[in-house]
């Protein structure tokens, strides 16, 4: 299957073109897993879709399967040091990349604005491991707003795979404006993603 992607195209070798690529998407990429990568987190962006809110269970599926989905395109950001970068790939070199896009936190307005308001009003937990709040409902409006939400995703998704969420249907007030925000935040990197192949 992958070799019938890379006959059709591939990005150029290492270091071919590389100042041209940091230029255009900040965070350098492995370019050569584009093909498969993108077909796996796009298949996974369609699970996340087929999945209903309407309760605990369908709502904990549709946000596994958005967050695999992302951790699938951020895979492409090239680390030098991978081992302990999860989150630095998911949340600090996607901030990078996602706010070169003009109009995101005009799009993620309202599902990040009501993710704020549900962990407040919910007074739902989403600090990490080691205790670090992102106060979402502080800083989503300002410069570290993005920053602030991709935190907060990353440590639900966290808490979640970690076994620090039960299957409570209170649950559903965060997932499902978590899963909004994912879904924007999905198909930015698909796009992001897909140009930026398209210029070799």
């Amino acid at each position: 299957i992958y070799a019938q992607h890379f006959s059709i195209k591939t990005f150029p070798a290492r270091g071919v073109c590389r100042k041209q690529r940091k230029t255009n998407m900040e965070v350098a990429i492995e370019n050569w897993k584009y093909p498969f990568i993108s077909e796996r987190a796009e298949s996974w962006m369609q699970k996340a879709e087929s999945c209903e809110t309407d309760t605990t269970g369908a709502a904990m599926d549709g946000f596994i399967a958005s967050y695999i989905a992302y951790a699938a395109w951020v895979s492409l950001f090239e680390l030098k040091n991978p081992k302990g970068q999860d989150r630095y790939r998911c949340v600090n070199q996607a901030k990078r990349v996602l706010s070169k896009q003009t109009d995101i936190t005009t799009r993620l307005d309202t599902p990040a604005r009501e993710l704020a308001q549900a962990i407040t009003r919910g007074c739902f937990d989403v600090t990490s491991l080691y205790g670090r709040d992102p106060e979402l409902d502080k800083k989503w409006g300002t410069t570290q707003g993005l920053h602030a939400l991709l935190s907060t995703l990353y440590n639900m998704r966290c808490n979640l795979f970690h076994g620090q969420k039960s299957m409570e249907q209170e649950q559903i007030a965060i997932l499902k404006p978590a899963i909004a925000c994912m879904k924007i935040l999905n198909e930015a990197l698909a796009q992001i993603f897909e140009e930026e192949f398209d210029r070799y």
